[in-house]
Parts: structure tokens; sequence; C-alpha cells
């Protein structure tokens, strides 16, 4: 069990990774103004928001 954790712990590290590299690169974009990169970070953090809710969510009710 203590593997299946700190599989878990490291899955969802680096998918929190991978969200803040989107949100760097959105943030930089110099080719879209200020307001549309926030629009397009809330979007991002949003949908990611949920999709780990679906994939992690139901494995720390398991694993503990």
């Amino acid at each position: 069990m203590e593997v299946l954790r700190r599989l878990h712990r490291l899955a969802l590290e680096r998918f929190c990774e991978r969200v803040l590299a989107d949100v760097n690169r959105v943030m930089h974009n110099s080719t879209e103004s200020a307001s549309q990169r926030y629009l397009d970070i809330a979007t991002i953090i949003e949908r990611r928001d949920r999709d780990i809710a679906r994939l992690f969510n139901g494995l720390s009710a398991r694993g503990g």
C-alpha cells in the first residue's frame, strides 16, 4: 500500500507540474492581451481541477 501512496504522490506532482507549465506558457504569451491570458489560465485551472478530482480523488479515498 505504501508503494501505491508514493506513486500517487509522484503522479499528482507530475500532473501539477504539467499544469503549471501550461499556465506559464499562457502567462508569457505576449501575443495575447492580459485579460485574454487571465481567462485562458482560469480555463486551464478549471479543467485541470476536474481532471485532478477524476483521476486522483478516488485513489486517495482508497489508499489514504
